[in-house]
């Protein structure tokens, strides 16, 4: 059975409830179908590190004869297939854009429903609950440069079960009760290791001059340079964090007085 809501329906209805729970410095960016062809995403969010989501709409089959029964315990279950750049053609380009990002950004999804009834989605975005019955899948999970065609993936409705095919593998799925607390988006820890190798090294040189008047942008902004959009606002909140550190190792060297 097909979804009865589309594509672009879900992806609104899933960042709208996504950005009233997390909250976001900038508007999300949802680029065009022309730009999504060479960047594979459907919108860029910057919550403390960017994040990017490839959204899609499930096929919702509860009979046993389906393709992918034997795979699940219970029925029913969700199914969406990859894009592919044409019915006949074996290219994956969107997948393949999308496993490339998620080599040098943790944070890449493909974000698909668990229910695929109209009124569900009503009633799950009046209620806030579009997140919560949704499921999150890393690309990277699935590689790239397969042989075989009509790659798809599969996951039940409670969630806990996932397969990416033709041949069968369990991936991860991520909902987005936890979504929050994982690592990879909380801090890039890239920029957490810059962060922490300057703070200490200008900390050092300056802790004894610091007043809590004094702006800890003075101890990054010669070492720690960003060049787009996205590093300047998470450089935004790295400032911060540094005042934080910076008034801690002022009082405990105070305390030590």
């Amino acid at each position: 059975m097909k979804s009865e809501f589309t594509e672009s329906t879900f992806s609104f209805a899933y960042t709208h409830d996504l950005i009233k729970k997390i909250g976001l410095l900038t508007v999300p960016e949802f680029i065009s179908q022309q730009e999504e062809a060479l960047r594979g995403y459907d919108v860029k969010i910057i919550w403390k590190v960017p994040m990017f989501f490839q959204f899609k709409v499930s096929d919702f089959l509860s009979k046993r004869n389906a393709a992918e029964a034997n795979l699940f315990q219970t029925m029913p279950y969700y199914r969406f297939k990859l894009h592919r750049d044409g019915k006949r053609s074996d290219v994956y380009n969107q997948h393949n854009l999308l496993v490339n990002l998620n080599r040098t950004h943790p944070n890449v999804y493909y974000s698909a429903p668990a229910f695929h009834k109209k009124y569900q989605l009503n009633q799950f975005f009046k209620n806030s609950q579009v997140t919560d019955n949704s499921v999150l899948f890393k690309p990277i999970q699935m590689g790239n440069g397969w042989k075989t065609v009509n790659h798809k993936v599969v996951y039940n409705s409670s969630r806990n079960k996932c397969y990416f095919l033709s041949e069968p593998k369990s991936i991860e799925t991520i909902n987005y009760l936890n979504l929050k607390d994982r690592e990879e988006v909380n801090l890039n820890r890239k920029y957490w290791s810059d962060l922490i190798r300057i703070i200490t090294q200008r900390m050092e040189k300056q802790i004894g001059t610091i007043t809590y008047k004094e702006n800890p942008r003075k101890l990054i902004r010669d070492d720690y340079h960003q060049k787009d959009d996205d590093e300047k606002i998470y450089r935004q909140y790295i400032l911060k964090r540094a005042h934080i550190l910076i008034l801690k190792r002022k009082k405990e060297r105070l305390e030590l007085l």
